[in-house]
């Protein structure tokens, strides 16, 4: 299945990217972090179609992850 992941690259914080990440049938949001090699340290927050959500959510074809790394700085 297809899913959309939208994040802020480690590359250019301040724009947000999307992309497709192809993943297995019952995939859930941690399988698709552990996919993209991001770990808990890696991000703040997870968002599954717009609304908050947990690593165990299972995903379905369509659905749209927006991730929010940790950001940094003083």
């Amino acid at each position: 299945m297809k899913i959309t992941v939208k994040y802020y690259g480690s590359d250019d914080q301040y724009h947000l990217q999307e992309r497709t990440v192809e993943l297995e049938e019952q995939a859930t949001v941690r399988d698709l972090l552990q996919k993209m090699q991001l770990g808990d340290d890696d991000v703040t927050a997870v968002f599954w179609n717009g609304n908050s959500t947990v690593y165990s959510q299972v995903l379905k074809q369509g659905d749209v992850i927006t991730i929010m790394p940790f950001v940094s700085g003083g």
